[in-house]
């Protein structure tokens, strides 16, 4: 009774966190960024699974190839092991869809965190020149001042390279390019489009000072909603946790009673190991989600 009580609760809080929450963030994000990403081609919803974890991926600088290399063999490692531990075929099965899964998912949490230090950091790089506009610095001299502004990764090297640039005698907009290749955020390229607009036709630093308020706002939101759903992912992999935990520690406790259940009554190793993949999943959904915004 307690096991069935225990599936049920983790099922109903994985369909209770894992469906309105996710769309309800996402169309929130949409109405707060969308004209923005409207600049940069068409749409990338935060639905496309597999393009979040390529663009995971290529932000840290994994191989894809090595990252794959690892699935397989998590795969294989925590599968067997499954397979040992439960005595059934489908049960680790099943745990080896999960072992393929773990590379990705901290690859997601990994660049989660560095795109939260880059909006960071960009805001950092707009607010210092303005700060220099402001008292009357040419704009070379502004952009040289805001990139020696960021002395931390992972925008440190770039920002170097636009200090050379602007040394090397390059012009302003294609020193500023060297983080535009780091980044894709429709802001930046908005920031360098004005730099350029700037040194045509003299606008007051006034832009550059509302530009560095909603790069603020948008910091703000997006720390708001990765706490949010880092909160949630913690509450899901309690769940996760208690019910892959829950057959080692019975086989450690009372061996006799898990080999009984393994060979009787197969069905709940194998129930368990279902809700977990479940939840998984829940886990997924939610890290993906993290970088998507």
């Amino acid at each position: 009774m307690t096991f069935v009580s225990a599936l049920a609760l983790s099922i109903g809080v994985f369909l209770l966190l894992g469906g309105n929450f996710s769309k309800t963030l996402s169309q929130r994000l949409l109405l707060l960024n969308g004209k923005n990403k409207e600049r940069k081609g068409p749409k990338r919803t935060p639905g496309k699974g597999a393009w979040v974890t390529k663009q995971s991926m290529l932000l840290l600088g994994w191989s894809p190839r090595t990252v794959r290399i690892a699935s397989a063999i998590l795969a294989v490692m925590l599968g067997g092991l499954w397979f040992i531990l439960t005595r059934n075929v489908v049960s680790g099965v099943l745990m080896g869809i999960m072992g393929w899964q773990v590379p990705g998912i901290a690859a997601e949490v990994r660049a989660a965190g560095m795109l939260n230090a880059q909006v960071r950091q960009v805001s950092t790089f707009v607010g210092t020149f303005a700060d220099n506009l402001e008292t009357g610095k040419p704009v070379g001299q502004a952009i040289d001042e805001a990139a020696r502004s960021i002395t931390g990764p992972p925008l440190k090297d770039s920002a170097d390279l636009v200090v050379r640039r602007l040394k090397g005698g390059s012009d302003v907009a294609d020193a500023l390019r060297a983080m535009s290749d780091r980044l894709n955020m429709p802001t930046w390229d908005l920031f360098v489009d004005m730099v350029t607009l700037n040194q045509k036709v003299r606008k007051s630093p006034q832009i550059f000072r509302n530009l560095d308020w909603q790069l603020q706002e948008l910091e703000m939101v997006q720390v708001e909603f990765r706490t949010s759903i880092s909160g949630i992912m913690a509450f899901i992999i309690g769940f996760f946790g208690i019910i892959v935990a829950a057959g080692p520690v019975e086989a450690l406790v009372d061996p006799a009673l898990w080999k009984y259940v393994t060979q009787h009554l197969s069905f709940i190793p194998l129930g368990t190991t279902a809700i977990a993949v479940i939840l998984l999943g829940g886990i997924r959904k939610y890290s993906r989600l993290k970088v998507a915004i």
